[in-house]
Formats: C-alpha cells, sequence, structure tokens
C-alpha cells in the first residue's frame, strides 16, 4: 500500500509538474551605471503553458505603462486647471420692465484658476500602478443689479417668517457674493494595456473622497427707503466618499503625439449641512434659522478629451509628458443654499454643480 501512494505522488509531480513544455526565459538585466535588479519572467500561468512578457498569448493584454529603465517607477504630476463653476437653483430676484415681461435675476459665473498635484508608483506584480492625486479649486464670483424709475425688482429669496409680510416690496438694487471651494482626493488603481499596436487602455478602481464649501452673502435696497435694508448670509458644505470607476483611452498619433480620451463614474455617500442667517430692517430684526442637514447617495461623473506628447530621455531612464484637455466634472444635488428659504420657485430637490474647463498636465517618470 505504501508503494502504490508513493507511485501515485511521483505519478502526480510529473504530470503537474510538466505543464510548461518550454522553459520560460531567464531573468533579464538591463545595462547602465547601476544595473537594474531584474525580474523573473514568468509573470502567470495559464493552462497547460506558461505566460512570458516576452512572448504572450493572445489573451494576455501586454502592459502599457511607461517603463523607466534603472529607475524607482514612481511619477509626480502637477496640472494648472482654469474651470468655469455653474450651478442650478441660483435665481436671485425677479425682474419686470417697463413692458411688464419679467425675467429672472441669476447669480452670475466666472472661470477660476485652480491645481491638481498627483503622485504615483508602479506594482510589480502583473504591472499594476497605484496613484494619489488631490484637486483644488476655490474661486467666488460678484453679482450687482440696479434698476431705473420704469422698473420692478422682487426678492425671490427669503425665511418663509419675512417673505409673507415682504411679498409686495420692491427693491431698487441687489448684490450677492458666491464663494464655492472643492478640494477633492483621488485614490486610484490601475494597469494600463495595449489593445493593439497604437490604442492603449487604462482601466482603474479606487476611492474618491472630498468636500464642497459654498457661501452666499447677498443685501438688497428696498426702492424710496433707502435706509431699509435686506442682508442674508448662507452656508452649505457637502462632504462625500465614495468608490469610483475609470475608464481611459489613448491613442497614439506617431512622434511621441496621442490623444486621450478619459471617462469616470461615481457614487457618493454625502453629507449635507446649511445654515442661513441675516438682518431685516423693515421691519428691523435678525435672524438665524436652526441649521438643517441630510445625508444621501449621490451620483458624480467625469468626462475629458485632450491631445499630450510624451518621450523618454537619458537613456530611457527618465520620462516627460505633457497634455492639454478640456474636462467636464459633474456632481448631482449640491445647492443646498436654498434649503431653508421659501422662495416662489419652491425648489424642493437641490441643484446640481457643474465644472469645465481648460486643463494642462505635467508628468515625470523617474
Amino acid at each position: 500500500m505504501k508503494q502504490q501512494i508513493i507511485l501515485f505522488l511521483a505519478a502526480c509531480s510529473f504530470v503537474f509538474g510538466s505543464s510548461c513544455r518550454k522553459p520560460c526565459p531567464e531573468k533579464v538585466t538591463t545595462t547602465c551605471e547601476q544595473p537594474c535588479i531584474g525580474r523573473p519572467e514568468k509573470i502567470g500561468e495559464g493552462p497547460g503553458q506558461c505566460l512570458c512578457s516576452k512572448a504572450p498569448p493572445p489573451s494576455y493584454n501586454t502592459p502599457a505603462r511607461i517603463d523607466i529603465a534603472c529607475g524607482w517607477d514612481v511619477f509626480t504630476s502637477v496640472s494648472f486647471i482654469y474651470w468655469h463653476a455653474r450651478q442650478q437653483g441660483m435665481e436671485l430676484a425677479r425682474f419686470r420692465d417697463f413692458t411688464g415681461e419679467s425675467t429672472l435675476v441669476t447669480q452670475d459665473f466666472e472661470y477660476t484658476p485652480g491645481f491638481k498635484v498627483a503622485m504615483g508608483a508602479s506594482v510589480r506584480h502583473d504591472d499594476w500602478q497605484a496613484v494619489i492625486e488631490y484637486t483644488r479649486l476655490h474661486g467666488s464670483t460678484r453679482t450687482d443689479f440696479f434698476i431705473t424709475s420704469d422698473e420692478i425688482l422682487n426678492p425671490s429669496l427669503r425665511p418663509t417668517s419675512l417673505l409673507e409680510q415682504d411679498s409686495d416690496i420692491d427693491l431698487a438694487s441687489f448684490k450677492s457674493k458666491w464663494t464655492n471651494h472643492l478640494d477633492i482626493i483621488d485614490l486610484s488603481l490601475l494597469r494600463p494595456y495595449y489593445q493593439g499596436k497604437m490604442l492603449m487602455i487604462k482601466p482603474s478602481i479606487g476611492l474618491r473622497l472630498g468636500r464642497i464649501k459654498q457661501k452666499l452673502d447677498s443685501s438688497e435696497v428696498i426702492v424710496d427707503i433707502p435706509e431699509f435694508t435686506f442682508a442674508r448670509n448662507q452656508r452649505s458644505k457637502s462632504e462625500f466618499i465614495g468608490p469610483r470607476a475609470a475608464f481611459d483611452m489613448m491613442w497614439e498619433l506617431g512622434r511621441g503625439v496621442r490623444i486621450d480620451v478619459t471617462g469616470a463614474f461615481a457614487l457618493l455617500y454625502q453629507k449635507n449641512s446649511s445654515k442661513l442667517t441675516g438682518f431685516d430692517s423693515a421691519p428691523a430684526q435678525d435672524f438665524n434659522i436652526p441649521k438643517a442637514s441630510n445625508r444621501d447617495i449621490v451620483p458624480n461623473a467625469d468626462l475629458g478629451l485632450g491631445l499630450g506628447w510624451g518621450s523618454y530621455f537619458i537613456d530611457s531612464r527618465m520620462h516627460f509628458d505633457l497634455l492639454a484637455s478640456y474636462d467636464f466634472n459633474y456632481f448631482w444635488n449640491q445647492n443646498t443654499l436654498r434649503v431653508n428659504d421659501a422662495t416662489s420657485f419652491r425648489y424642493h430637490k437641490p441643484g446640481d454643480l457643474m465644472y469645465h474647463g481648460l486643463t494642462i498636465k505635467t508628468r515625470f517618470d523617474y
């Protein structure tokens, strides 16, 4: 019985041990001043054959990451962004001219400069990369509106207790300042690969967390009674975290030039809070409406299209990359500034917040 067991184990070891009929090449080293530490060329194992990086079977997608010779396989990137921020539900007043036609006065929106910084490293296992990126965009816009004697301007936003008694008040002027602060951290794990000779695919999974803080400060002057004013200070803060998946494509045109297409989607667990304070001089009274908050699951989407160029230098020990793109970033259900307001427009659903604009990105691998 013991001899039969020994023979059975020997037969199993022969069958399974010879599943790779052709041995993989020996590990390769690169010649330079400080020789690289070679890694085994056998990077996986398929049924009945060895999976070697020098001769992959059709089912294996060849890595397309930037491969530095004799380096640390890390990179840093810095981006300049010039984005336009716009938000739904930012109507401030209702204007009527001498013909009786009425229009809504909305907050002005402008482009604002910001930046991104990122660091990443290649993981030895299966040519994956780990990346952390921080995005910062802080800006503000102002809106000033004045009327003539033949025009009428009515307030659109007031607390419920004041809206009923002030509904027939006409304004001589209206001023507002909207401040928007966006801070995002993205953690990603990705693996670029070739989907042909000139097309590269870069799928990634990760985590997005961040914060959006907003302020809307406004003041109104009443017609014929300039000493009577109404001031409002609104605050909101959104904190979020959730999984994020991205799918990027890079099409090589030649001489290091390429077209980049990026897309991403995140599902965020969000906590929103808002507060309203102010002063009304007709009649004179301060008001401080208690803080309101809610929690929700909201989507977030990114999209971008750009033109890039990259090249190795110093005997492939370093790589420089430059990318110019136009990006879109869309956040659902962000405008909670009006949660504590009663308005003639009755916004029950928070408005969406969107960013779009130019991004200039530089990346250095070493």
